[in-house]
């Protein structure tokens, strides 16, 4: 799977959360899952120091494109 497609596939995860348990006008919607899915990859970078952090830094750059 490449990192775009597991950036959009994680932006997706949270859109899907967030649509199903807050009413919110649909470009909010966007934007609320995109910023999770930032958040929840600057974590991954601060406590998972691996050799996967050249992938998430990939994914946050992913990320940042859509939309």
């Amino acid at each position: 799977m490449s990192i775009k497609t597991e950036a959009i596939e994680l932006v997706s995860e949270f859109y899907d959360g967030i649509y199903a348990k807050v009413e919110l006008f649909n470009s909010e919607y966007e934007v609320l899952a995109k910023q999770c899915a930032l958040i929840c990859i600057d974590k991954m970078l601060k406590t998972c120091h691996t050799d996967m952090d050249d992938h998430y830094q990939g994914m946050k750059e992913e990320i940042n494109k859509l939309y």
